[in-house]
């Protein structure tokens, strides 16, 4: 017996349809935004860790 409900994960999703295109879409700006945030937590973190030794001084 077949399952009738949308795969959640969208596991089976044929590529060339536009849900699946969205979904990747979506994914590759969140993996964008994760990506940008680190660098500025990162930067961030740096400048912190500089101005405590310079003020150390």
């Amino acid at each position: 017996m077949a399952d009738s409900r949308p795969d959640r994960q969208l596991i089976d999703a044929p590529l060339r349809e536009r849900v699946t295109a969205d979904y990747r879409a979506a994914m590759y700006a969140a993996a964008n935004y994760a990506w940008a945030n680190r660098e500025a937590m990162t930067q961030a973190v740096s400048r912190a860790r500089h101005d405590a030794d310079c003020s150390a001084l």
